[in-house]
């Protein structure tokens, strides 16, 4: 999902290349349209899983990017959007997770609103550690699945990329 609230269809191109190429697990991220002519979260979060089955592509974890960009400062309204997403992606099937941090996650909804047990967390912190160092426990989760430690980095080939 891109930011514009449609689905983006080079990710899911790049879905369905790395499933042809053997991958046996992948997974999805959605950016949220989070503006007032954005589709609604239950739409966004539809339109993407649709899309996806409509490809046969599986996705291990659908991530939900959680950043300080064009968030409204209402913190309340913005749980609700969260929330509905949420519900859309389990009412699917679908296992999800959040990709956020400590300062995002606080700024948008507040240190101590929680997503519910037993949601993964791809926590952002470009510190360089390859571990979970530096990270303190917000939103209920004791400790990160995933930590992005550093981002846009030269890979294979000449392509920027980021290491979790």
């Amino acid at each position: 999902m891109k930011s514009d609230g449609s689905v983006d269809e080079i990710g899911i191109q790049n879905l369905q290349n790395a499933e042809s190429a053997g991958w046996p697990v992948f997974d999805g991220y959605i950016f949220p349209c989070v503006g007032a002519n954005c589709p609604s979260a239950h739409d966004q979060a539809l339109n993407v899983i649709t899309r996806l089955r409509e490809v046969d592509a599986e996705v291990g974890t659908l991530w939900v990017d959680v950043e300080r960009l064009a968030w409204p400062t209402d913190k309340k309204q913005n749980q609700e959007f969260i929330s509905e997403m949420m519900t859309e992606i389990d009412k699917c099937g679908v296992w999800f997770g959040i990709y956020t941090n400590y300062e995002h996650w606080n700024a948008i909804v507040g240190v101590n609103w929680t997503v519910g047990p037993n949601r993964r967390l791809w926590w952002a912190s470009y510190d360089n550690h390859q571990d979970f160092t530096g990270f303190k426990p917000f939103g209920g989760w004791s400790r990160p699945d995933i930590h992005q430690y550093s981002v846009s980095i030269k890979g294979p080939c000449g392509v920027a990329m980021n290491q979790n």
